[in-house]
């Protein structure tokens, strides 16, 4: 009886025993799980790369039509834009090679100028106007939690500072920022983004119903002989750093 009773222990005990084989993994199998999952990593990762150029594309594109629109909106409003001496003043950078029109960077100044111009009752005296009003405001110290709110485009406190920038940008801003050991929403009078960040923009000047983009542009969308477009106003942006003519660049547009 004794020897039955063992017998059976035994047996039982043999075959929890390869129960408990049977319920882990052997290296080759875990071997093999880990490099499936490498494969599909490998695999999906370039998508996901692929996804997150095109959303980043998609956003600047609606960006630039943003600031476009803006631009055209006052004219609309107004009748006219700003006068050039208002703008040249505010305006940070010029954009060249744009026949008669006016093309410039849509840094911080000329930014605030779009969003805060009250037409004078002529166009000479818009300056004399805008420099009364808010001269002192956009002053140096630039304490832009007190600026006036944005009417026609609305900024981010970022975009305040820096200018309207693209979406890829936001990237090198929070680099930037680590770099300088500064924190969300101070401390950024010490950064300045590429001018190949910042949204460019083309206004019709002269009121002949079209603007000029510059030739390097004009180049770079294949349409080299055809640099004039009928809007009162176009804007654009790199899809990333580097320069026009590397081939990677793209250019994301509002037209």
């Amino acid at each position: 009886m004794r020897e039955r009773t063992g017998a059976k222990e035994g047996a039982g005990r043999a075959r929890a025993g390869g129960l408990g084989r049977r319920g882990g993994f052997t290296l080759l199998e875990m071997l093999s799980v880990i490099a499936v999952i490498g494969l599909l990593m490998a695999l999906l990762f370039p998508i996901l790369g692929r996804m997150q150029a095109h959303a980043r594309n998609t956003e600047g594109t609606d960006l630039c039509s943003q600031v476009a629109s803006a631009w055209q909106g006052i004219r609309v409003q107004n009748g006219r834009y700003p006068s050039k001496a208002l703008l040249e003043k505010y305006i940070e950078k010029k954009v060249s090679d744009t026949g008669e029109d006016l093309g410039f960077l849509m840094k911080s100044d000329i930014a605030s100028v779009l969003n805060w111009w009250t037409p004078a009752p002529v166009s000479k005296a818009d300056l004399a106007l805008f420099d009364k009003e808010f001269g002192t405001v956009i002053g140096a110290q630039r304490d832009v939690e007190r600026w006036p709110n944005d009417t026609v485009l609305e900024r981010t406190f970022e975009q305040k500072y820096l200018g309207v920038y693209a979406p890829w940008a936001k990237k090198v801003l929070l680099a930037e920022m680590k770099k300088e050991n500064l924190h969300e929403g101070s401390g950024l009078s010490k950064i300045k983004l590429p001018d190949e960040a910042i949204v460019s923009v083309v206004i019709d000047l002269n009121g002949d119903g079209k603007v000029t983009i510059p030739a390097a542009v004009a180049q770079k969308l294949g349409r080299p002989d055809d640099r004039e477009l009928p809007f009162s106003a176009v804007a654009w942006v790199q899809n990333g750093p580097g320069k026009l003519e590397d081939g990677a660049v793209k250019i994301l547009k509002s037209w």
